[in-house]
């Protein structure tokens, strides 16, 4: 990678440590006031999700603003919810009369829903706090040792924890903005040297590396989208594929328990043109960063039999 490196990810990770948290003063907390504050807190949770449960439903698009020329450009799709197949409504009458059916639907559900129930929210908000606690709340390891995480849990940090992080967030955020601005400018130089379908041929952020493989002069991998509702497998299958670099292991020899426990998780790729193809640079996540750089003469994306 030239530009989403893994110090490039790490400052990422570094920009938001203190997203969601607000200074508290700098003391020591009994146990009878950490009760308060979070009480404090499930009482605030518990009122946003009843104003949540009873809003009514908000429609994005009303059907009188469809016009012929929105539906000859082809952006309204009907998927089947079984398959996940989907298809492109071409007649706006059609279109019109499942949109109106959607929310007539969605009226229905509001209208008989059962009143709010507190005590579903307080449980949300004692799980959402107990896991918080399990894993650390989201901070550095290295603040671990001063960190009163029954407070972080909470969203709070004690001001002077806060102000450092603050600081080193506001470094890492100047970092990443830096690279960003670098990166959309070559990168989008490069995406008008390349095929216009190569992008959709390439996996979708936090997509699940299936398979790594080879063939005679093709790398194939396999994926899993990270997508709501129904979705297909599929091979990206880069032909008369070299490496650069690896750090995943050989293509064939891992698979099964190794890949499991690896886990790599597609994060982000730079595409280049070449004089012989396209450089494919990735990297993925997973029981940590790795990248995968190789060259090759096209990308093509197979869907794969779910059987």
């Amino acid at each position: 990678m030239k530009y989403y490196t893994k110090e490039w990810y790490e400052n990422c990770q570094k920009s938001q440590y203190c997203v969601g948290f607000e200074p508290i003063e700098d003391r020591d907390y009994s146990d009878a006031e950490i009760q308060k504050l979070y009480e404090r807190k499930l009482r605030e949770y518990i009122a946003e999700e009843k104003e949540t449960y009873e809003t009514e439903p908000d429609y994005l698009m009303d059907v009188d603003d469809i016009t012929p020329e929105m539906v000859a450009e082809g952006i309204f799709l009907d998927v089947n919810e079984e398959t996940g197949e989907k298809r492109v409504i071409t007649d706006i009458e059609e279109l019109k009369a499942k949109m109106l059916e959607e929310q007539a639907e969605a009226r229905r559900e509001f209208e008989s829903k059962p009143p709010f129930d507190p005590s579903e929210a307080e449980k949300e908000f004692r799980d959402a706090y107990e896991s918080s606690l399990e894993y650390g709340c989201g901070l550095p390891d290295e603040v671990k040792d001063e960190a009163d995480y029954r407070l972080a849990a909470l969203g709070y940090l004690k001001k002077g924890l806060y102000r450092r992080l603050k600081k080193e967030c506001g470094k890492a955020l100047k970092y990443v903005d830096s690279v960003e601005t670098k990166a959309m400018k070559e990168l989008g130089r490069q995406a008008a040297l390349l095929p216009d379908e190569l992008p959709d041929a390439m996996p979708s952020h936090d997509a699940d590396l299936l398979s790594f493989t080879r063939t005679v002069n093709d790398i194939r991998m396999g994926f899993l989208p990270e997508e709501d509702g129904p979705v297909s497998c599929f091979e990206t299958v880069f032909s008369d594929a070299e490496f650069i670099e690896n750090e995943i292991g050989e293509p064939g020899k891992v698979t099964g328990d190794v890949l499991q426990d690896m886990h790599p998780t597609f994060l982000y790729d730079e595409l280049y043109k070449t004089e012989s193809g396209i450089e494919a640079h990735m990297m993925f996540s997973g029981d940590e960063l790795r990248y995968v750089t190789l060259r090759c003469s096209g990308i093509k994306k197979h869907e794969l039999d779910e059987n």
